[in-house]
Formats: C-alpha cells, sequence, structure tokens
C-alpha cells in the first residue's frame, strides 16, 4: 500500500514520522523478557501476558472464552498506523484486528497486583498504563469504546484453542 499504491519510496520521510518510511517499519519489536520474568517471580496476582503481535488486540480474546477485554484507556495510537489507516482507508475494526495498534504486551492480573507489575515495567525502562479491565461475558470479545468497537471476529490459528 505505501509503496505499489502511494509510490513511496523506503528513504522517503513523512511528515507524521520521525524516521524515513523503511526506519519506521525496520523498527524492532520489543520483547518483555526481563521484566516479565521478574512480574512472574515475585508478583503472585498475574493471570496472564499476551504479546500483541500478527493478530493484534484479537490475541487477548484467545485467553478465555467467557471473557471480554474492556479496554477503556486507550494509549495514543503510534502515527505509522495512522498513516496506513489513511492512505489506505482500512476501517478501525481491521485496524485494531491485525496491528497493535500501540500496545505492544498485556499483564492480565488482579486489581491489586496492576500497579506493581507498572512499576516493574517501568523500571526497566518501558511506558506502562492500566489499559482496561476483564468483565464477564457470553462472547470472546474485545471492547474499545472510545472507538465504538466490539471486537469479535478473530481467526483461529493452528494448534492453537479457541
Amino acid at each position: 500500500m505505501l509503496f505499489e499504491r502511494h509510490h513511496y519510496a523506503i528513504d522517503q520521510r513523512v511528515g507524521e514520522l520521525d524516521a524515513t518510511i523503511g526506519q519506521e517499519l525496520l523498527k524492532p519489536t520489543y520483547i518483555y523478557v526481563k521484566e516479565s520474568l521478574k512480574a512472574l517471580k515475585t508478583v503472585p496476582g498475574i493471570k496472564a501476558l499476551v504479546h500483541i503481535t500478527s493478530d493484534g488486540l484479537g490475541n487477548l480474546a484467545r485467553l478465555r472464552p467467557s471473557m471480554a477485554y474492556v479496554i477503556d484507556n486507550l494509549p495514543p495510537i503510534p502515527p505509522i498506523f495512522e498513516l496506513i489507516q489513511r492512505l489506505g482507508r482500512v476501517s478501525d475494526d481491521e485496524m485494531f484486528l491485525v496491528y497493535n495498534m500501540g500496545i505492544g504486551f498485556c499483564y492480565i492480573t488482579d486489581e491489586l497486583s496492576a500497579d506493581v507489575v507498572i512499576d516493574i515495567v517501568r523500571d526497566h525502562g518501558k511506558e506502562a498504563l492500566r489499559i482496561g479491565h476483564v468483565e464477564s461475558s457470553p462472547k470472546k470479545q474485545v471492547r474499545i469504546p472510545a472507538r465504538n468497537l466490539v471486537l469479535n471476529s478473530f481467526r483461529k490459528l493452528p494448534n492453537c484453542p479457541s
């Protein structure tokens, strides 16, 4: 979409990005190993860890069949995703089902453990915040009230429970 349809060059700068398109697309994924190991060793209230990759926020809904994940404190969306959405005329639901939209990793914890986990992540130099909560629900879904989105059409991956 960026290169073939809109004819951007890999070394081209675009106003909303702080880098060339190539540099932005090649930024490495951060792997949350050190902070996750510390959290797992020291925080008893952790229920799940979820790296938000390829299937975007749909990864959350794979955790438990009778839960809704409500993201009511959406962090700012990185400019690269806004650029892709605008140029590709991609809907909000498709963007949130495909990309992480700035949410790289989620710790699902009990209420009392959330702030402790946030402090551990921040101690490792990464931004962390409470983005939402879990509710009992008859359907697996992720709700994003600020965008009026209910995401409940997740792809079943091979060898993964639905």
